[in-house]
C-alpha cells in the first residue's frame, strides 16, 4: 500500500484482506503465517518473496520456507524471474490454477446459477436455469446433477482438490414462496428439509450454505480495491430485496 492508502486504511479501519500476522496466538501462528502469505499472493499476483515479506511483516527466511511448502502442496507456482533490475532477479509468485477448485451455486426466487472455479478464479463451466418458482425437488435434483457434471470438467488427477460447494440462497425461502406461485406444500418442504444435507446427497460434495445477501455483500467487498471500507451496507435488488452489512471490518 502507498502512504496515502495506509493513512486511509487507518482512518476507515483495517482492511480485512490486507495480509497480517499481528495478534496471533502461538498455537495458530503457523496456519496464520501461511494464510498471510497466500493472501498476499492472491491479492498481489506476481509479487516476489521479498515483496510478500514486506506486506506481511514476516522474515525473508520464513516466507521462503512457506512458499516452498505451498509450492510442494501444489497451491503456488513460480513465474519466470524478472531480470534487468537492481539486485538478484525477482521471481514472481502466483496461485497454481489447479491448486483447489470450488463449485458455487446461487438459488434465487426465479433462477439458479451454478459454476465451478479454479484457484485463480477462472470459471471452468457454468449453467443457469430459470423457473417460475423454486420447486424444491427440481432444484435439488438439477443442482446436484449439474454439480457432478461440472466436477467432471476438472482433470481427473485434480478432482480430489474440489473443496465442495458454496450455496447461497435467501434465508427462510419457504416463508415467501407463495408470493411467486409456490404451494403451501412447497413452503412446508423448504421449511423442514435439511438443504445442505439434501444437496450433499444429490451432488456428492460437501455443502456450505450462506445467506445470499451476506454472500453478495462479502463478494462486493472483496472486489473493491484497497483500502476497503470497514463499514458497508449492500442491497441486492431482484424479485425481492436482500441486504448484507459489514461493520468495523
Amino acid at each position: 500500500m502507498t502512504d496515502t492508502e495506509t493513512k486511509l486504511a487507518r482512518a476507515t479501519g483495517r482492511d480485512f484482506f490486507q495480509p497480517s500476522t499481528e495478534r496471533m496466538e502461538v498455537s495458530g501462528l503457523r496456519i496464520n503465517n501461511e494464510r498471510a502469505v497466500l493472501t498476499a499472493i492472491g491479492t498481489h499476483p506476481g509479487y516476489s518473496a521479498a515483496e510478500v515479506a514486506r506486506v506481511t511483516g514476516l522474515g525473508a527466511q520464513s516466507v521462503s520456507r512457506i512458499v516452498s511448502e505451498l509450492e510442494a502442496a501444489g497451491l503456488v507456482r513460480r513465474g519466470e524471474a524478472r531480470r534487468g533490475q537492481r539486485g538478484q532477479p525477482a521471481t514472481p509468485l502466483y496461485f497454481d490454477p489447479n491448486g483447489v477448485f470450488v463449485v458455487g451455486c446461487e438459488i434465487g426466487w426465479r433462477h439458479f446459477h451454478i459454476l465451478i472455479r479454479n484457484f485463480t478464479g477462472e470459471v471452468l463451466g457454468e449453467h443457469r436455469r430459470d423457473y417460475a418458482y423454486p420447486d424444491i425437488d427440481v432444484v435439488i435434483a438439477e443442482v446436484g446433477s449439474l454439480a457432478r457434471l461440472l466436477v467432471g470438467l476438472v482433470p481427473q488427477e485434480f478432482r480430489g482438490r474440489v473443496l465442495g460447494m458454496g450455496l447461497a440462497m435467501p434465508s427462510g425461502i419457504g416463508r415467501n414462496i407463495d408470493l411467486v406461485g409456490g404451494s403451501p406444500e412447497q413452503a412446508q418442504r423448504w421449511a423442514t428439509t435439511d438443504i445442505p444435507a439434501a444437496m450433499e446427497a444429490a451432488s456428492g460434495l460437501k455443502v456450505f450454505m450462506f445467506n445470499d445477501g451476506n454472500v453478495a455483500c462479502w463478494a462486493e467487498l472483496a472486489a473493491l480495491p484497497a483500502p476497503r471500507p470497514a463499514n458497508m451496507a449492500y442491497f441486492q435488488v431482484g424479485t425481492f430485496v436482500g441486504a448484507g452489512l459489514i461493520a468495523e471490518g
